[in-house]
């Protein structure tokens, strides 16, 4: 089966996936800045958040790093530097870890919206699932990302002439094969409500081929996707709505067959019940024993 697909549609493709947004929250102990990119930002269809953070407490803080579908890139330096020295990439994760923010630190992260950084790392994505690598030595131009991240410039200064070298290696590279943004725009679209058997009725492909596409582009089965963009929904539902609503109705609004379901849900991705989350919020994860992410 064989499909004409026209710039229109990928374009449109691009521009619905771009309301993907990962919860996004403050947390004790940091002082987070997030830096916007409007339309036509070069990284503007390729990222989905970009926040620096810092530790503003005087010992180690934890910030949690939850699953949310997407590549991360990591930078570290000497507070108030406005220098990073160190650069990691990490691959999507399917439980919740931890980023150890180091008093002497600052931080800048940039997630990448799902199923569009493949075409610049050298390898799966699922072969770096949950898994952490320095930057310089696990992609093309990662050294000279580093570099740029080490100079004395302002950040929308620094964040431009890397987001110039990354968006030219993705248009060198990019795939006429569009059949994973159909897919991951249907799995947000729904937010997370969805099966692969669908997804291969709709697109006419098998879902063992859409399998192998999503390993290739995200790094994780679209099943597994799609239990973490129906987290992202419920976390959201949870953080934002008053508290007199149910977590029963929230379970209920989400997607999930029942209050149980969405609490299973949690176990397996935060080791955290939902319960705890509307209690205390994201401070709930402070006392689970996760894994650091560097």
């Amino acid at each position: 089966m064989s499909y004409y697909v026209s710039n229109q549609q990928l374009i449109s493709y691009k521009l619905d996936l771009s309301n993907y947004r990962p919860v996004s929250y403050a947390f004790s102990g940091c002082e987070t800045e997030h830096y916007y990119l409007n339309s036509g930002h070069p990284l503007f269809f390729l990222v989905c958040e970009i926040v620096q953070i810092k530790n503003i407490f005087a010992h180690t803080v934890n910030y949690p790093f939850i699953p949310d579908g997407c590549i991360s890139m990591i930078f570290s330096g000497a507070a108030g530097s406005g220098i990073f020295d160190k650069a990691y990439i990490c691959g999507t994760i399917d439980e919740a870890k931890k980023l150890q923010l180091a008093q002497s630190q600052d931080y800048l992260i940039i997630r990448y919206r799902p199923g569009f950084i493949a075409n610049i790392l050298p390898y799966n994505l699922s072969a770096i699932k949950n898994r952490t690598l320095e930057l310089s030595k696990s992609m093309d131009n990662g050294d000279r990302l580093l570099f740029i991240a080490g100079k004395e410039l302002p950040l929308n200064e620094k964040i431009l002439q890397m987001s110039q070298i990354l968006a030219r290696n993705y248009m060198l590279e990019y795939s006429s094969e569009y059949i994973i943004r159909y897919c991951l725009n249907k799995i947000i679209q729904d937010n997370g409500n969805v099966f692969v058997a669908q997804l291969a009725k709709e697109t006419g492909f098998s879902e063992r081929y859409i399998g192998k596409l999503f390993e290739r582009y995200v790094g994780i089965s679209p099943k597994m996707f799609a239990e973490i963009i129906k987290l992202q929904c419920s976390l959201r539902n949870i953080l934002q709505t008053e508290s007199s609503y149910s977590l029963a109705d929230i379970a209920n609004e989400s997607g999930y067959y029942d209050h149980a379901h969405m609490n299973h849900a949690y176990h397996k991705f935060l080791s955290c019940s939902s319960g705890k989350i509307k209690e205390h919020g994201l401070a709930a994860l402070e006392k689970i024993n996760m894994d650091s992410v560097l």
